[in-house]
């Protein structure tokens, strides 16, 4: 959520001109002019997002929810590589220093607490099919 709300990076040139990089577009944080759209940022965002949600009522299958926190784990991996590439790109392009957030951040968070989820329901997994085997 807050990933929604905070920019990744900021960037200046030592002037006036200051500018963000949040999940949805690069923009000038005094005018709020809109420089580019990270389209590769936001599109991993959104589908992390729908896995997430997609993992978390999957419950009844534990197989297929081991193999969908797998594809989490990797896609929210790409999308803080994805965003740091963005960001250290576009500071190069218009010659800018930047200034990396808390936000990025979290997203390899996410990516540590998709393994931690599937390592959690491995363990289930297993747990149940030890059950199985004693009745």
């Amino acid at each position: 959520m807050l990933t929604l709300f905070f920019p990744f990076f900021t960037y200046s040139n030592g002037k006036e001109s200051v500018y963000a990089l949040n999940l949805f577009s690069l923009f000038e944080v005094n005018t709020g002019e809109l420089v580019r759209i990270p389209w590769g940022i936001l599109s991993l965002g959104l589908l992390s997002f729908v896995l997430a949600i997609v993992v978390i009522f999957m419950y009844e299958n534990r197989k297929r929810q081991i193999k969908f926190s797998m594809y989490l784990f990797q896609v929210s991996l790409l999308g803080f590589v994805t965003c740091w590439v963005y960001g250290i790109s576009y500071a190069n392009t218009y010659s800018l220093d930047y200034h990396w957030h808390f936000t990025i951040g979290l997203l390899l968070l996410s990516s540590i607490f998709a393994v931690l989820g599937l390592l959690a329901v491995r363990k289930d997994e297993k747990l149940v099919r030890a059950a199985d085997r004693i009745r």
